[in-house]
């Protein structure tokens, strides 16, 4: 299955921070399909893609559950967060709360300015 961020004309317009947050998500599900790769998973293809799914959202639920990560605590990372809790794709969930976090700390780090 190829790998493709596409984005739409509007992220150019955004803020730093929003399009890192965009980047730094879609980079994620980078890290887990190497993650995959490296604990067995062969090249993820049309025939293997549900199954691999199936496999890293149970993975991704454990560490979603380890981290505290309820609900609630969804909905507080982002709406998108909550929606793929609530539809099981804790993949999606794992994503959200990296960029979350990270775009957290980047403003954290420039006194909280989100202007560039």
């Amino acid at each position: 299955v190829l790998k493709t961020v596409r984005y739409v004309p509007a992220i150019l317009d955004a803020r730093f921070c929003e399009r890192c947050y965009t980047e730094i998500h879609e980079m994620w599900h980078l890290k887990q399909d190497y993650e995959a790769r490296r604990e067995g998973w062969p090249v993820i293809t049309d025939k293997n893609y549900k199954d691999y799914c199936k496999w890293l959202r149970q993975k991704c639920e454990k560490r979603i559950k380890k981290l505290g990560i309820t609900e609630k605590k969804a909905r507080e990372i982002s709406r998108y967060a909550w929606e793929s809790f609530c539809a099981g794709e804790f993949d999606e969930v794992e994503a959200e709360y990296e960029a979350s976090r990270r775009v957290k700390e980047l403003r954290q780090k420039k006194g909280g300015r989100d202007a560039y």
